[in-house]
Formats: structure tokens, sequence, C-alpha cells
């Protein structure tokens, strides 16, 4: 399955300034807010030794407490941040923890 998000906002500001502000690795926590279900990020941290450039690779910590992997693979100032996710996200918390709620309910009545 392949995943695909694009979104786009107005921002009364320069190009630059904003994009610089959206790639910083430490504002991510404070963008990319849990949602729902949905954790929000806790923290980003390259690899040792990495900057943020193709090729490179960072570890994305979750507020649900788990963590992605994420690989650069373009990094154009200040039109293009493009990445990849090195495995597949865990389910939300939420619907983990309600699945095995109800697995539990049910091996009850067995």
């Amino acid at each position: 399955m392949k995943l695909q998000a694009r979104a786009r906002v107005e921002i009364p500001a320069g190009i630059e300034p904003v994009y610089d502000l959206a790639v910083d690795l430490a504002t991510f926590p404070r963008m990319l807010q849990a949602q729902g279900p949905i954790p929000g990020i806790a923290r980003i941290e390259m690899e040792p030794g990495a900057t943020p450039a193709p090729g490179a690779r960072r570890r994305v910590s979750l507020t649900d407490g788990s963590s992605i992997g994420e690989e650069i693979l373009a990094l154009t100032r200040p039109t293009r941040h493009h990445y990849r996710w090195l495995e597949p996200p865990k389910p939300p918390r939420s619907s983990q923890r309600r699945r095995d709620l109800l697995l539990d309910h049910l091996a009850a009545y067995r």
C-alpha cells in the first residue's frame, strides 16, 4: 500500500523563513501534535554524525511511546522536504488497547 499526503496553507510570510521553520527538527513537536488516536511527534533525532540532507536517517519518537525511522530523500530549500518511513508505523495505541480489551472479553466466554 502506498500512502501519500500533501498539504497547503497560506502563511503571510516569506517562503524561506517558513520553510526553515517547517523543517527544523525542534519545531516538529509543535507542528505535528496528536490528533485523536493518531500520535504526535515528541522529538526527532538525526543518527549520530548525520545532518539533515538527502540520504540521512533520523528517528522520530511519537507521543504514544512508539518510534519510526525515516530517511530524507530530498531537501531543497525553500520548496521540497521529501522523506520515507523505514518501517511501517504501529497502530495507534488506543486502537491496539481496544482490540486487546475485546480479545480479553471474548476469551472470557470460551
